[in-house]
């Protein structure tokens, strides 16, 4: 029974079936026929992804705000990464919305969620246009749905251009679209979403995509500088953010690593901070200990814009690719990414700094030569593996070249 209940719950939550639904609801609320995508103005913006993939938007938020000037913007993110763009100026307003990721009928309920999310947040809205400005699987499961049910006449996102056509409608979500616009595979990721302005450009250029940026408050600073000066030292050559962390094992150099790289720093004069989320918290911990003077924890202290702040106090980022990398990068200081993704490697992976690396920013992208067995397309292993490669001789070399100091 529970079988024949679950079989039938998931046919009748199917993407098909709601799609073919919501269509007929939304011509029925007027929601759908002919207009203009020149002429929106309530835009809806969806992006479901980590903290990384949520900075690298702000160009493409800056650019919707200059070519949609008089529009109200709405942006949808994580509960995890909302506290990042509240103070953003290019969106009038920030919605959190957390699809299920896993269990049992995870497919329907997602769809369930999302589905309520819209009818309470989003209708009221009512949206012209939807974009979503990612590139590749939708591994966060429902931001090409949501874009849908918002009710928006124009649901733009982007192709992931090396799968076929008839494939991208099904692994990616397409159906839910109206227009699908494919970025050079060889492109960075803060510039692919520049496809989406298509529709506004006359020779089919794609605008180049400037800079990143965050907003941290007055306060946010105020709490940082508590933060810094509650270790009891001023460091002679200033504070040097440590990002021990990262989503995935294969992609954390080894803890022993930043250990050394923090005793050699802070004899040299510097003032090391560690930086990430709560659970690199005890990693930072020992860290301190094992260092003593002049190192200070900061991970899992912090919001994400308390962290934008906290980079603005120092010289340079040294550590994973990692959210804090990014947070970085928009701040404008230097930074050494430590990759465990090697040279040979797939150049358009994830986890390839051609994609993914940090964005205008000085930087120095440190990567394995070749992969370790058994890696082959990229590393995937459950702990540092092909990252292990990297030496402290070749960190401390680039964090030289970045400070402009001898080693």
């Amino acid at each position: 029974m529970k079988k024949l209940l679950a079989a039938v719950y998931s046919a009748l939550f199917s993407s098909g079936v709601t799609r073919a639904f919501f269509e007929a609801f939304f011509h029925l609320m007027g929601r759908r026929g002919e207009m203009d995508l020149c002429r929106a103005r309530r835009i809806l913006v969806v992006r479901l992804d980590e903290i990384g993939d949520v900075a690298l938007t702000v160009p493409f938020l800056r650019r919707l705000r200059s070519q949609c000037a008089d529009a109200r913007i709405t942006l949808v993110v994580n509960s995890k990464t909302r506290n990042l763009v509240e103070n953003c100026p290019y969106v009038d307003g920030v919605l959190a919305f957390d699809p299920p990721q896993t269990g049992g009928l995870f497919k329907a309920r997602r769809l369930g969620r999302a589905i309520g999310f819209a009818s309470l947040k989003l209708w009221r809205l009512n949206c012209d246009a939807a974009f979503v400005p990612r590139r590749g699987t939708d591994v966060y499961y429902g931001a090409k749905c949501l874009a849908f049910l918002s009710g928006a006449r124009h649901r733009l996102a982007l192709r992931w251009d090396c799968l076929k056509a008839g494939e991208e409608l099904d692994a990616e979500g397409g159906s839910w679209m109206t227009q699908m616009f494919e970025a050079p595979i060889e492109c960075h990721e803060a510039e692919a979403p520049m496809a989406l302005f298509a529709p506004w450009t006359k020779d089919g250029k794609c605008p180049e995509a400037e800079g990143l940026e965050l907003w941290p408050s007055p306060d946010d600073d105020r709490t940082v500088r508590s933060l810094l000066s509650s270790g009891g030292f001023s460091p002679e050559k200033g504070w040097i953010a440590l990002g021990v962390g990262a989503a995935r094992a294969f992609r954390r150099w080894p803890e022993e690593n930043f250990i050394e790289i923090a005793r050699f720093l802070t004899s040299e004069r510097h003032g090391v901070v560690v930086v990430g989320g709560p659970m690199e918290s005890a990693l930072g911990d020992r860290l301190v200990r094992e260092v003593g003077k002049g190192a200070l924890n900061a991970a899992g202290r912090t919001t994400l814009s308390q962290l934008a702040a906290l980079m603005c106090h120092c010289r340079l980022y040294a550590g994973n690719d990692s959210g804090p990398m990014h947070i970085a990068a928009a701040m404008g200081i230097p930074v050494v990414e430590i990759s465990s993704h090697a040279r040979s490697a797939n150049p358009f992976h994830a986890c390839s700094p051609s994609r993914f690396g940090p964005w205008r920013t000085p930087h120095r992208a440190l990567r394995p030569d070749g992969l370790l067995p058994p890696c082959r397309n990229a590393c995937a292993e459950g702990e540092p593996h092909c990252i292990r490669q990297i030496g402290l001789a070749e960190v401390r070399t680039a964090i030289a070249e970045l400070t402009g100091e001898r080693v």
